[in-house]
């Protein structure tokens, strides 16, 4: 999780009703959301959108092109809370 900017005892803010990988000022940065799988279980996944599939990947392993049908976007990070030592 740390390629992903997390660390060990951070908290994260999600925000539902956002589109993950939509776009916006710069529309080739990721989005790290929530996603949860088709097996049911939840991961944060940093996400972008290829049509009508979102491309996910953990920063540490390699990306995968998931359909909306088996994958969906539960919420999207909008904060990450840190404590200092």
């Amino acid at each position: 999780m740390r390629s992903l900017g997390l660390r060990d005892g951070d908290h994260v803010a999600l925000a539902r009703g956002i589109e993950a990988g939509a776009g916006g000022a710069d529309d080739l940065a990721d989005d790290l959301a929530a996603v949860v799988g088709p097996d049911g279980t939840s991961a944060l996944w940093s996400v972008r959108r290829e049509g009508t599939h979102l491309r996910c990947g953990r920063g540490d392993r390699a990306s995968e092109q998931l359909t909306e049908r088996h994958a969906r976007v539960s919420g999207v990070v909008v904060a990450i809370l840190r404590r200092d030592p």
